[in-house]
C-alpha cells in the first residue's frame, strides 16, 4: 500500500517537473533527490512488510508514457541514492555547459554590433554597425560629419553659417557652403509644392518666441509679417546670397533629421559599411539590418493600431512629429497665418532618400489633406497618411507603397 502511495506521489511530481523541465536548472538537482528520497521510502516500506528478497518493481512517468525499471535481486538504498545522485550532478553539469557555451556565443554575437549615442542639434543621433569591429576610422569619420552639419546648420550655435547668415544686414551679400545651398534649394521647391504654405523664414518669429502663446500672439504682427518671406533671400551666381530684411532669418528645422541621417549613411558607406542602421529625430535608415519593428512615435504606433494598419519592417522612412514642445517651421502655416498643430493627422514616408522622406513628411502638415487624399493613390513616393473624419480613422495611401503593407497580419 505504502509502495502505491509512493508511485501515485511519485507520478504528481514527475508531472509538474515535466511541464517546468528545462525553465530553471537548479529544479532538475530537487527532482531527482525528490526521486531517491521517493524510492528510499517505497523499497524501505517494501522490505519492511514484505522481509523478502522479491523482486522489486517500480513504474515511473518520463514524458506522459510508463515504462519498467526492472531490478532483481536486493539493491540497496545507499546505491541507489549514490546512483541517483551522481546521475543528478552529471546532468546539471551538461546543462550548465551547454548554458555557458550558448551565452558564450550570444555574447560573441553580440559584440559584432556596435551602437553610438550621439547628442546633436538638441536631439539624440543613434548609429547602429553590424560589420564586425569597425575601426576607429569610422567613428573619427561620423564626429566629423557631424561637426561638419553643426557648424553649417545649427542656429544655436553662434559661430554656424546659418547664424552668420541670420545675422547679416540687408543687402549684404554672403558666400554660402554647399550644404547650406543645397538644403535651401530643397526648401525652396517645398515651398512652391505647398503653395507658400510651407515657408522656413518663419524663424524670423520663432527666433523670439517658440511657445504656443508666445508664436500666436506675433504671428499677425506687422513687425514679423514682412520677414516672413522666403522670397526676400536672393540667391547670385549659385552660392552668393542676400537678404532683402535683416529682420529675415532662416531655420532648416524642416529638414535637418534627413540631412543628418543622409550624410552619415554617405560616410559609412564612402568606407564600406555594408549593415548598419541610422536613427535621427524622425528619420531612420538602415541597410543589411535586422530589426525587431519600425521605430515610431507613440502617437504614430497608436494611429497605426487604430486604424487597423500593420506594416511590414522598413529600411527608409520619415514620420510626421506633431507634438513637439516647440513650435517649429512647420507648424506654421504661413499663406493661412495659422498655426498647424494636427494631432489627428499622421504620415509615413518611405522612399530611399532620407532629406525628402523628411521634409515631406513635415511639410504635408501644412496641407488640406482630405483634398491631397483624394490622388494620392497616383503618387510615385511611397508615403501613407492617416487622419481622423467625425472620429473615425481614414488610411490613404500611394500605389508605390503598397508593397510595405504586411498583408500577413493586416485587418
Amino acid at each position: 500500500m505504502s509502495l502505491c502511495k509512493a508511485r501515485l506521489f511519485l507520478s504528481l511530481v514527475e508531472k509538474f517537473i515535466i511541464n517546468f523541465f528545462g525553465l530553471i536548472p537548479f529544479l532538475i538537482k530537487l527532482w531527482l533527490k525528490a526521486i531517491g528520497d521517493i524510492l528510499k521510502f517505497a523499497i524501505g516500506e517494501q522490505a519492511i512488510s514484505k522481509k523478502s528478497k522479491d523482486l522489486l518493481y517500480f513504474t515511473i512517468l518520463f514524458n506522459n508514457k510508463l515504462s519498467i525499471l526492472y531490478l532483481e535481486g536486493i539493491i540497496s538504498i545507499d546505491f541507489i541514492n549514490f546512483f541517483l545522485i551522481n546521475v543528478a550532478y552529471n546532468i546539471m553539469f551538461r546543462f550548465i555547459f551547454i548554458i555557458i557555451i550558448f551565452f558564450s556565443h550570444v555574447a560573441v554575437s553580440s559584440a559584432d554590433i556596435v551602437k553610438k549615442d550621439y547628442n546633436l542639434l538638441n536631439n539624440k543621433l543613434t548609429v547602429v554597425i553590424d560589420s564586425g569591429n569597425p575601426p576607429d576610422e569610422v567613428f573619427k569619420k561620423i564626429a566629423k560629419t557631424l561637426n561638419y552639419i553643426e557648424s553649417i546648420l545649427d542656429p544655436s550655435n553662434s559661430d554656424s553659417f546659418v547664424n552668420k547668415f541670420n545675422n547679416l544686414e540687408k543687402n549684404s551679400e554672403i558666400l554660402a557652403p554647399d550644404l547650406f545651398v543645397d538644403a535651401f534649394r530643397i526648401m525652396l521647391d517645398y515651398n512652391k509644392i505647398t503653395k507658400k504654405s510651407f515657408d522656413p523664414t518663419t524663424f524670423s518669429l520663432l527666433s523670439t518666441a517658440s511657445s504656443l502663446e508666445g508664436v500666436r500672439s506675433r504671428l499677425k504682427s506687422d513687425l514679423f509679417i514682412k520677414c516672413m518671406d522666403i522670397d526676400n533671400i536672393e540667391v547670385k551666381i549659385t552660392n552668393v546670397f542676400s537678404k532683402k530684411y535683416a529682420c529675415t532669418k532662416v531655420s532648416f528645422d524642416s529638414i535637418i533629421d534627413g540631412i543628418v541621417v543622409q550624410n552619415i549613411k554617405h560616410s559609412l558607406e564612402i568606407l564600406q559599411i555594408n549593415s548598419y542602421s541610422i536613427k535621427f529625430g524622425n528619420t531612420f535608415y538602415s541597410r543589411n539590418f535586422n530589426k525587431l519593428s519600425n521605430e515610431f512615435d507613440l502617437e504614430t504606433k497608436g494611429a497605426l493600431d487604430a486604424a487597423r494598419v500593420r506594416l511590414k519592417v522598413l529600411d527608409s522612412y520619415s514620420f510626421l512629429v506633431n507634438s513637439n514642445n516647440k513650435i517649429k517651421t512647420y507648424n506654421i502655416n504661413l499663406k493661412k497665418s495659422q498655426i498647424s498643430l494636427n494631432n489627428d493627422f499622421f504620415v509615413i514616408v518611405a522612399s530611399n532618400s532620407p532629406v525628402n522622406n523628411s521634409i515631406l513628411a513635415n511639410s504635408l502638415n501644412l496641407v488640406d489633406y482630405s483634398i491631397f487624399a483624394e490622388d494620392l493613390y497616383s503618387k510615385k513616393i511611397p508615403l501613407i497618411i492617416v487622419y481622423k473624419d467625425n472620429g473615425k480613422y481614414i488610411v490613404r495611401y500611394s500605389k508605390s507603397f503598397e508593397p510595405f503593407f504586411d498583408n500577413r497580419t493586416r485587418d
